[in-house]
């Protein structure tokens, strides 16, 4: 049947292909291979990027993929021949991401076979946007149910608990980073963090706002006062007027934040605050409100506990207020027996519960005559005594320090009848503060008297009658060098020997100090220049029987000493000359006593496994030979074969675990052993035998295209002696037993040899090395070296 028009006539096809087109949703047609064999207008609109969609996959013109979608209601309705429904999420050509509704029915033919599918899209944005709402709705009077029914059930003294837990649900639900509670002084000049809730790694700032004064954010207290909540999304976006607040708020890494006042009546009594650091937030109207339902259930509930507390301690009686103090409480007569004291009291000196009434005050008190005459001061004068610090026994014998108050007490007539007061324990503070004065008189690290402590004394004995004064002075030689390769626990257990040594050398009379990083001196009131000498002498016959008697590090000190013989003579000026005269005593004995320190760690570096094992000895022999085949000089090889056995000499300074570990170094542990060359280039520059290779011993670890460290050169910039040493080391490390890898055949080793020539080695020398091997008939098998090197085991 075909219909009239006045432009002709139109087929039930164009009937249909219109009436297809003016549908709002996209009608698509699949064969059973997912060919598209047509789509409505709306379909080519939504997808014009792919237009024509016919002849392509569905998967390649809807969702731009080479595979089917793991996830498909065609494929489904094409396996099961029932209609498919699924809902998904994809981006238009025009950008905008929807959720939509797909329906694929399957087409069959009159015998019930399946030839293609017909897909059917709605747009359910709008639904899914109203049902997003409700479920969102409903989430949230869950949790202010759950926050709601925490407080009403919590008990009065677990407020705490239920306002912490009402801070993480709301922190959790809105992605917040810091949710808490601040309350303002009576005054409103400050606030104290009283509650905090923090995301995972996000750190507390509940100690940093404690007696926070509000002045440093004027413009954001200004806000809260007149009672408004105060919302920033990007803090960088602060007005002018708040640079000031800004400031505070960078400091603590704030992004976005709102924060609510909590009030009582008219006033605002405190904020709740909702930050985020992580990223900019943006928070919508309907969420400031929603956050404003759960700062005034937060609020309502502080207040309501507050009333009660009040209220329960207006009822209580003065005793029971006193029990409950966590200071102690007493009360005595004038004898200075105890007639009356609280639990904590009790507690503070091991006692039980009443136990201590009838106790008299000689019994608590270090000394009783001390405390006596305090009491009697306070009766005579009526003048209450505040802060006092005693020492106090406590029921087993030990001592605290207990700090009292003392007031009297009167009858209702007016007579005095006895004291009473407050006491705690103040034994930790009071250690902590003869901690602290420990450390303004001595050294932490030695036990010593400090600097500040010897130039006190050189001015009290200055002008004084002790005369004639000896000063000595002592610097530890090779600290830094010690520090630089062992690391700073080697220096200080050396400086710990070092300070051991001079104070064993010294009379009990003498006064020693550590007056520098390396430098002590010590001075001898009552001394005179011939008995300084001997004591110097003692010093030295001390330091060889300390480095007779340890295998380790030897211990080097250069001394110097100057006699004050009368009051003329300034002491700081003598103190100087010592100084010098030390110094010139270094000048003598410091290469002396850096070389004795660096065959310490040449000695350490042959006890290390593998040296021990001859690694050493056949580095030496064939990088000597490949020396002789490309002629190098006599010089060139005497450096190349010490470098061989002296190139890991950094190596001294890295501990075992991580030197002989079998697994992989973490990178912590790869940053520690990639510094050994340059451990082993001080060492060698320090060292009298050993300068002529500390450059060497810097670069034997560069690699021929620039990967190598620390410096990262390549090619020809690399000594040729580094370069020889990089392949010969290599190939032994293959060949040989370590901790971190398998031995490999001499055929194996040749052939990675071969592999990083031109990358890890210089591809000019590896075939000098391997005709080396070649001539010296290398075996093939694991363990060359015992064929090739049988003096070696």
């Amino acid at each position: 049947m075909t219909l009239e028009n006045e432009h002709g006539f139109i087929t039930p096809e164009e009937i249909l292909q219109a009436s297809l087109d003016a549908i709002e949703n996209g009608i698509s047609v699949l064969d059973a291979d997912l060919n598209v064999l047509w789509a409505n207008r709306t379909m080519e609109k939504w997808y014009n990027h792919a237009v024509p969609l016919t002849g392509k996959k569905c998967y390649e013109a809807f969702h731009n993929r080479d595979t089917p979608c793991a996830s498909c209601p065609s494929q489904d309705a094409l396996q099961n021949g029932e209609p498919a429904v699924e809902r998904v999420h994809f981006v238009q050509s025009a950008g905008r991401p929807g959720w939509f509704e797909l329906y694929a029915y399957p087409l069959k033919n009159r015998h019930g076979q399946i030839y293609g599918v017909v897909e059917f899209l709605r747009d359910i944005n709008a639904s899914k946007k109203i049902e997003d709402t409700l479920r969102y709705q409903y989430q949230f009077e869950s949790m202010i149910a759950d926050i709601s029914s925490t407080f009403v059930n919590t008990p009065s003294e677990k407020i705490d608990q239920a306002i912490d837990y009402a801070l993480k649900l709301s922190g959790e639900f809105f992605d917040a980073d810091r949710c808490y509670i601040c309350r303002f002084s009576e005054d409103g000049l400050f606030m104290d963090n009283t509650h905090e809730w923090c995301a995972e790694g996000i750190s507390s700032m509940q100690e940093r706002n404690q007696g926070f004064p509000l002045e440093i954010t004027p413009w954001w207290a200004e806000q809260l006062r007149s009672g408004v909540h105060v919302y920033v999304p990007d803090v960088e976006d602060l007005p002018p007027e708040a640079d000031q607040d800004k400031i505070d708020f960078m400091i603590e890494g704030t992004r976005s934040f709102l924060t609510i006042p909590l009030i009582k009546g008219e006033q605002v009594i405190g904020i709740y605050g909702f930050k985020v650091v992580s990223e900019k937030k943006e928070l919508s109207e309907q969420q400031i409100a929603l956050l404003r339902v759960v700062a005034d259930i937060i609020a309502g509930a502080t207040i309501k506990h507050e009333a009660e507390e009040a209220l329960k301690q207006s009822e209580e009686n003065y005793r029971e207020i006193l029990a409950t103090m966590e200071e102690g409480y007493y009360e005595s007569d004038l004898e200075g027996t105890i007639t009356y004291c609280n639990d904590a009291a009790c507690r503070l000196l091991g006692y039980e519960s009443g136990e201590m009434i009838g106790v008299s005050y000689r019994q608590l008190f270090k000394d009783p005559e001390q405390a006596g005459k305090t009491f009697y001061e306070v009766f005579c004068t009526g003048q209450p005594e505040r802060g006092l610090i005693l020492e106090m026994f406590c029921k087993d014998g030990a001592i605290v320090y207990g700090e009292l108050s003392i007031s009297l007490v009167k009858n209702r007539e007016g007579c005095i009848t006895g004291f009473k007061g407050i006491g705690r324990d103040v034994t930790e503070s009071k250690q902590y503060e003869q901690g602290l004065e420990y450390l303004s008189l001595y050294d932490q690290l030695t036990g010593i008297y400090n600097r500040s402590f010897f130039e006190a004394e050189l001015n009290r004995l200055n002008n004084g009658r002790e005369y004639p004064v000896t000063i000595i002075y002592a610097d530890l030689d090779g600290l830094k060098l010690v520090n630089d390769t062992m690391g700073h626990d080697a220096g200080d257990k050396i400086l710990q020997d070092c300070a051991c040594v001079l104070k064993n050398s010294l009379r009990q009379s003498d006064l020693l100090a550590r007056v520098g990083g390396d430098e002590f001196s010590a001075i001898l009131a009552r001394t005179n220049h011939e008995t300084g000498k001997q004591i110097i002498r003692r010093i030295k016959e001390n330091i060889e029987q300390y480095n007779r008697d340890k295998e380790w590090l030897p211990l080097g000190i250069s001394l110097g000493i100057a006699t004050a013989e009368k009051q003329e003579d300034s002491l700081r000026d003598l103190f100087k000359h010592a100084d010098d005269m030390m110094y010139r005593d270094k000048l003598y004995s410091g290469s002396s006593s850096r070389g004795k320190i660096i065959q310490s760690l040449l000695t350490a570096l042959a006890e290390i496994d593998y040296i021990s094992g001859g690694h050493a000895r056949r580095l030496e022999d064939l990088c000597r030979a490949i020396g002789e085949k490309i002629g190098l000089s006599l010089q060139q090889i005497d450096k190349l074969t010490l470098l061989a056995q002296v190139h890991d000499l950094g190596k001294v300074g890295i501990p075992h675990h991580i030197l002989f570990k079998p697994s992989p170094l973490n990178e912590e542990e790869w940053e520690i052993m990639c510094r050994h060359p340059g451990k082993g280039y001080r060492i060698a520059s320090s060292s009298p035998e050993l300068p002529a290779v500390a450059d060497l011993i810097l670069k034997h670890h560069e690699c021929w295209d620039g990967s190598g460290y620390p410096l990262g050169l390549s090619s020809t910039l690399i000594p040729v002696e580094c370069r020889i040493l990089a392949i010969v080391d290599a190939f032994d490390v293959m060949t040989n037993k370590r901790s971190y890898n398998n031995v490999k055949t001499v055929e194996e080793a040749v052939q990675e040899l071969e592999d990083n020539a031109g990358s890890q080695f210089d591809p000019h020398l590896v075939p000098v090395f391997l005709s080396v091997l070649e001539e010296r008939n290398v075996s093939e098998s694991p363990g060359y070296q015992k064929d090739s090197y049988p003096d070696t085991y």
